[in-house]
């Protein structure tokens, strides 16, 4: 199974008013593989906000030192809250991460064992005039590979079914983009990225950005 290997520059790909990433009520999960290779250095994974202000109306996944966080966009203001916290990323092995949030409390787990628990009283809002950003200038630039990144937006999936999202197979019914999983082969310059979803919610590449195939991450033997 092929994974996306080291992001080298930021805003890796884009697209505009992808309004079905948007947050929606209910919720949200994401989901993804990775072999963080940065240390205890910061990189940022996804952004979906406001075209007019990217700090407003939206979601985003950072890492930030020992922290995989979230941030939650708001109209008026934006927050981060600790999704994974104790550097369980930085042993440059690969690990998968879910984060859960149900309206008011954002879940971290790792290899499908429940790891944080943070309150989030801020709930996103979604906004028409939108952006989804790839590898945003947030914080710094991804350096890792990942695989299978899942937005499952609408609905949060709970602690006894986040085991199910280890496997590449598996379809959650509120998926809504999926990128970098088993159909991920190597995207050139100018090019589509496409949701594996089905959802049609597709980014581009930027106009210098060819993102790689890379090292497969050790599903089976994780699985059983």
């Amino acid at each position: 199974m092929p994974s996306v290997y080291r992001f080298a520059a930021s805003s890796n790909a884009t697209a505009t008013n992808v309004t079905g990433l948007n947050y929606a009520a209910g919720g949200y999960t994401f989901a993804f593989w990775m072999r963080w290779l940065g240390g205890n250095s910061g990189g940022d994974i996804i952004r979906q906000a406001s075209t007019a202000n990217s700090l407003r109306d939206g979601y985003a996944i950072v890492i930030q030192a020992a922290d995989i966080n979230v941030r939650h966009y708001t109209a008026s203001a934006g927050t981060t809250y600790s999704a994974v916290a104790g550097a369980q990323h930085v042993d440059n092995v690969w690990k998968h991460i879910a984060i859960t949030y149900d309206g008011s409390t954002v879940r971290g787990y790792v290899n499908g064992a429940l790891r944080t628990r943070t309150s989030a009283p801020n709930v996103p809002t979604a906004n028409a005039a939108c952006t989804t950003t790839l590898v945003p200038s947030i914080n710094a630039t991804f350096v890792g590979n990942l695989f299978d990144l899942q937005l499952i937006l609408g609905a949060f999936v709970p602690e006894q079914e986040v085991p199910l999202l280890m496997d590449p197979t598996y379809r959650h019914p509120s998926l809504k983009g999926r990128f970098f999983g088993r159909e991920f082969v190597t995207v050139p310059v100018s090019t589509t990225v496409r949701d594996e979803s089905g959802s049609g919610n597709n980014l581009a590449t930027a106009s210098n950005t060819t993102l790689q195939m890379g090292e497969e991450p050790p599903i089976q033997p994780t699985l059983a």
